[in-house]
């Protein structure tokens, strides 16, 4: 459960928010460029003030962002130069505190598949495999509530797509919660069990994600995506293709 109140003086706008939220296992903020998303995950994880801002009916809005059991990844997340891949995650496990979930480093790998980066310089990185170093470090960090901002822009659809249905993966498995920041619908939708739209600093609509799918559409007159949800059964290797049931 999400429950907050802010209110921020931007630029054009005023960034105000009363937003509660009980029950969400992948939480997806939509709007243009600069309708406050990336404003909004800041006042949550304490980057930015804010009146109010709950997380499991606890207030956390006094503690300092360390102490609020949140991971924020930004648009831009600098990996350390001097280290390889390994070694970047590796760091990132032994230091960081207080882990709330049982996610080790073999388990992150595997399932990002990063087995062929471990033994990269971070510097000959592509984008996308940067950024897939850079959600593997988030989720070795240990949190239960995990901010991304843009996390898998620079990924191409196919991978991106792929990466996208961890989320639901990982947060059945291990409880933890996410929001996820684009001006994406269509990422959105992949992975989103409920969507917040934002215009101008303001929440014009919450809700289950096909709902918030469907007036998004109508309002914007936009051909709109078919949503179809189903369970993987099994995935052929050799002819690459998965078996679906649907629901």
């Amino acid at each position: 459960m999400i429950k907050l109140s802010l209110f921020k003086a931007l630029n054009n706008f005023d960034l105000d928010i009363n937003l509660e939220l009980e029950s969400f296992n992948v939480l997806g903020v939509y709007g243009p460029s600069g309708s406050g998303k990336s404003t909004l995950l800041r006042c949550i994880s304490g980057l930015e003030p804010a009146k109010s801002v709950h997380i499991n009916n606890q207030p956390v809005h006094e503690l300092p962002s360390d102490k609020r059991g949140i991971t924020l990844q930004l648009q831009s997340c600098p990996l350390f130069p001097h280290l390889d891949v390994a070694g970047n995650l590796a760091f990132t496990q032994k230091h960081c505190e207080n882990k709330q979930t049982s996610l080790t480093l073999q388990y992150v790998v595997k399932t990002l598949e990063l087995q062929d980066l471990l033994n990269r310089d971070v510097q000959s990185l592509s984008g996308g495999e940067r950024q897939r170093v850079v959600f593997a470090r988030t989720l070795l960090a240990g949190q239960k509530f995990i901010m991304l901002d843009e996390p898998f822009s620079a990924l191409d659809w196919s991978l991106r797509f792929k990466t996208l249905t961890k989320l639901n993966e990982l947060a059945v498995k291990f409880n933890i919660k996410f929001i996820i920041v684009s001006h994406s619908l269509k990422e959105l939708l992949f992975c989103c069990d409920t969507l917040i739209q934002l215009d101008k600093g303001k929440v014009i609509n919450q809700g289950a994600s096909a709902h918030v799918a469907k007036a998004i559409y109508a309002n914007d007159r936009q051909t709109p995506l078919s949503l179809i949800n189903y369970d993987v059964v099994k995935f052929d290797k050799d002819y690459g293709l998965y078996q679906l049931q649907l629901q």
